[in-house]
Formats: structure tokens, sequence, C-alpha cells
């Protein structure tokens, strides 16, 4: 059953309105009523569709691993990490596009389980890509799994925090420079 555009615009405006609070303060501390006022909605309306400030997170949390494990697919045919350029840039503007909800997930770290979903995705799917034919005893894997992931996260973190960020394909291309360096050392 698809929703009436009226549903839409109705979650859209939440949507917005959850992620301007979120800039201000954590989602503990972000109310129904605040949401409502700044969407144009009454607290009715709120409830027919969440139940708290959190379930509304949570609804945006699953749409966007959804969509950025959907991104992540184009990866799947790739053999190489170089191969992986267009599929890493194309995934940067899809995060560049949704960066209010990203820099949320981000803030909350690893602890956050949509982030801890999708790099648990990274670490079975695309880190025997980096190894590039390399076999590593599984503590070490560990460690270079640890080193790209957490690197790449922090590279996007301040990519998504600066006042003049770079482009997209510059960031895949440090992202993609980190992944190989970092196999190359071993």
């Amino acid at each position: 059953m698809t929703e009436d555009r009226r549903v839409k615009r109705t979650k859209a405006a939440l949507r917005a309105s959850l992620l301007e609070k979120l800039q201000e303060k954590p989602i503990g501390r972000v109310t129904v009523k605040e949401l409502c006022d700044a969407a144009g909605i009454n607290r009715g309306t709120f409830y027919s569709h969440y139940s708290s400030p959190e379930d509304l997170m949570r609804t945006l949390m699953r749409d966007f691993e959804a969509e950025l494990l959907a991104q992540m697919k184009e990866f799947d045919n790739q053999d190489s990490v170089p191969q992986m350029l267009p599929a890493v840039t194309r995934m940067l503007e899809f995060i560049e596009d949704n960066r209010g909800l990203c820099e949320a997930v981000l803030r909350c770290g690893v602890d956050n389980p949509c982030l801890s979903q999708v790099m648990q995705h990274i670490r079975q799917e695309y880190a025997p890509t980096w190894l590039e034919g390399k076999t590593l005893p599984d503590v070490r894997m560990e460690m270079v799994y640890t080193y790209i992931v957490n690197g790449c996260i922090g590279v996007i973190k301040r990519w998504l925090s600066s006042p003049n960020p770079e482009p997209p394909e510059t960031v895949a291309r440090v992202l993609l420079a980190f992944s190989r360096g970092g196999v190359r050392a071993l």
C-alpha cells in the first residue's frame, strides 16, 4: 500500500524537524512538542505515525541503513580497490545528500546500531577485497579492518563538518588510498 502525499509530506516535515533538533541536542532531550511545533503538525498526527522521537529516529536510521547498504551493493562486482572509485563516489554523494542524518549517526559512534550494521556488512563483504589476494591471520585481519574502517569514518566525519568540503570523488580517492595503504603496509 502506498502512502498518500499528505502522509509523505508530514513524515518529511517530521524528519526535517528531527534533524534540525539533533543539531541542537541529543535525541533523548528532543520532545514530541518541539518536533510538532517545528513541523507544523499536532501531537495526534505525530502519534499516528510514531510512538516517540526515538521511534522516529529508529525509522530514519533503518531507512538510511537500507539505502546505504543498497548503495554498497555496487561494490559487489568490483575485484579490486581501484575499481571501486565510481561506487565509493556515489556512496559519498548519497552521504552528502543525507548530511544531517549522517552527522547524527556518526555523533552516536559505533554504539549506534545503524553504524554497527553497516560496519559489519563492510567487514563481511568488502574486507577481503582490500587484501588483494593476501592471506592474514584473523588477528591481523581484524587490525587492518579496524584501521581502515575507523580511518574512513574519521575522514567522512571531518568531510561532513568542513565549511568547504572537497568533492565526493576527491574524498573517495583518499578513502581508497587509505584502504590500499593499510594493506600494502603488511
